[in-house]
């Protein structure tokens, strides 16, 4: 698959869901929030990361790209691998099965999660989720009173 036809593959997903295209980044928008969904072709090669998060409309982003961000992958293991290898677009993976597959696991993971949150007492909720909250920016625990 080219990057190009890679770029109107997730436009099509994530137009359905509201997100809004700027570049290689997709923008949802609700009154307290925004959603972010970032493509980021590797360096080494031609696979691709996608990124997904949230900014707080009502705090500063200073240097960070996200307030609360995640890598678009799984838990389990053997998932997790499934999608880096689709990501990697130096594999023999049908395009027509990359689609599919990906398709599946952006609506179950990266959709299940941004679909969910629409207000910062929703982000506060997945926040609270997370296994290790050191990877919370310190003015977002501010923002949220969190320790």
């Amino acid at each position: 698959m080219e990057h190009k036809e890679f770029i109107k593959f997730l436009n099509e997903i994530l137009t359905q869901y509201g997100f809004k295209k700027k570049g290689n980044k997709w923008f949802g928008e609700s009154n307290d929030l925004l959603k972010v969904v970032d493509l980021q072709r590797s360096l080494y090669g031609n696979s691709y990361y996608l990124d997904y998060g949230f900014i707080l409309k009502k705090i500063e982003l200073g240097s960070l790209r996200m307030h609360i961000s995640y890598g678009f992958g799984s838990n389990v293991l053997e998932k997790n691998n499934r999608i880096k290898e689709l990501l990697n677009f130096e594999n023999n993976i049908n395009d027509e099965q990359r689609k599919l597959e990906l398709s599946n696991y952006i609506e179950d993971i990266l959709l299940a999660v941004t679909q969910n949150v629409e207000t910062e007492s929703d982000l506060l909720n997945e926040i609270m989720k997370m296994q290790n909250l050191n990877l919370v920016p310190l003015r977002i625990k501010k923002h949220f009173s969190l320790s």
